[in-house]
């Protein structure tokens, strides 16, 4: 049994680290996905966690999966709740979090969520990621632990899929720029191979969330989708620009090794993708990166038409997989 009695925070009792702060907001732009996340870690001083759960409001308490995994969830403790945003109510919610350590100690958090219940994105669409709220107040984590830095946003730690969410479930015929700076990336041999097939950075458009593979939670499945326009590190030869289809895994297009040239670390590339709604047929797509002291090209990198059955409409992710990377300020404008 799970229990619903009051917050506890004692002394040898395992600790419940929620990341992106407390009380959190959601749904205050819009709706990027059909549930929000709650993420953390769960620890104990001297022994080892045995399980955890969440409650959201009244409703049952729900065992939670802890890491690590080799998909969502990198560390031993991490956790990823996901909430179906029918389940929040306009205004103030309150998610308990428990855990319980192979010594039979066990400790209850409570958390405040704020839902705003707001029916769309806007767009035209900027980040200010200075805003004091933090990265919740401008979007939405969907996996990884983020802090605002200087310039951006950045991941706390390099993973598989480390995600921002940002637009709405229902945008279409939009572009979108963001500056990023690439500081550095897992080089372990395992990483090129399943199920990670190598470093990336990027972003992925038509975003709806993730869906359920039937085999694990958090849901690991991410098609389809509208297009992934990324940057991948290679086993062998320098990186390449891909842009990827969005059911199962097709490639739209990919940039000639002969020609392909890694980002120099540390330096800042502006990321650009288009997403053209073509009036019934699927959207097509455009790719371009160039660095940020230069002028923009005329041409894309990289552009193609996306997969029958791939989703026209939907939101961004700002997406790190096993990079360390700042994403800066985010604009999306309208076609």
């Amino acid at each position: 049994m799970f229990p619903s009695t009051k917050a506890t925070d004692r002394a040898g009792s395992p600790g419940i680290d929620v990341w992106h702060g407390d009380p959190q907001r959601f749904g205050h732009l819009g709706k990027v996905q059909p549930w929000v996340n709650v993420l953390g870690r769960m620890w104990s001083p001297d022994s080892t966690i045995y399980t955890g759960a969440f409650q959201c409001n009244d409703g049952p308490f729900t065992p939670l999966v802890l890491g690590p995994s080799a998909y969502r969830l990198r560390s031993p403790g991490d956790f990823n709740a996901e909430i179906p945003v029918e389940q929040l109510r306009v205004g103030a919610n309150v998610v308990k979090l428990w855990a319980s350590d192979e010594a039979g100690r066990t400790t209850l958090r409570e958390v405040s969520l704020e839902y705003g219940g707001s029916e769309s994105w806007p767009l035209p669409y900027r980040t200010c990621w200075d805003d004091p709220g933090g990265v919740q107040s401008v979007a939405q984590v969907i996996d990884g632990r983020w802090e605002c830095v200087s310039g951006g946003v950045r991941p706390v730690t390099m993973a598989y899929d480390r995600l921002v969410a940002i637009g709405d479930m229902t945008w279409n015929n939009y572009e979108v720029t963001v500056p990023i700076t690439i500081h550095g990336y897992e080089e372990m041999p395992a990483i090129f191979s399943w199920p990670s097939y190598g470093p990336a950075i990027g972003l992925l458009i038509g975003w709806q969330g993730h869906s359920d593979w039937k085999d694990m939670v958090p849901k690991r499945g991410y098609y389809p989708f509208g297009t992934i326009a990324i940057h991948r590190w290679k086993k062998e030869g320098p990186m390449r620009k891909e842009l990827w289809a969005g059911v199962r895994s097709d490639l739209i297009a990919v940039e000639d090794p002969a020609t392909a040239r890694n980002p120099e670390l540390e330096c800042r590339y502006h990321y650009k993708v288009r997403s053209q709604a073509q009036a019934g047929q699927r959207n097509y797509y455009g790719f371009k990166v160039w660095p940020a002291h230069e002028k923009e090209p005329e041409t894309w990198d990289l552009e193609g038409e996306g997969a029958e059955g791939g989703l026209n409409e939907g939101g961004i992710l700002l997406l790190a997989h096993h990079t360390d990377a700042t994403f800066g300020e985010v604009v999306v404008s309208p076609l």
